[in-house]
């Protein structure tokens, strides 16, 4: 039951906040929008970085225990209704 919690919430590893930020926009399809139509210097993309791991994902930072690790994103458990 636990594995499978674990395996539900992880999205995996990337190098930074915002580079998960950046493959998390281009899944959704933001950024070839905002490149087509000439937005994409009017986007803030650290306003939207903010958003995303202050309500949707949690990062476990690994740098602290060797630098270069990057971090471990998750999705962060619905509030209890």
């Amino acid at each position: 039951m636990l594995s499978q919690q674990f395996a539900d919430a992880y999205i995996g590893r990337f190098a930074s906040r915002s580079d998960y930020t950046r493959h998390r926009m281009a899944e959704q399809g933001w950024t070839a929008i905002l490149q087509t139509q000439g937005m994409d210097p009017y986007f803030d993309v650290q306003r939207y970085e903010r958003h995303l791991f202050s309500g949707e994902v949690t990062a476990v930072d690994l740098d602290g225990w060797q630098p270069g690790r990057g971090i471990e994103v998750f999705h962060r458990r619905p509030a209890s209704s």
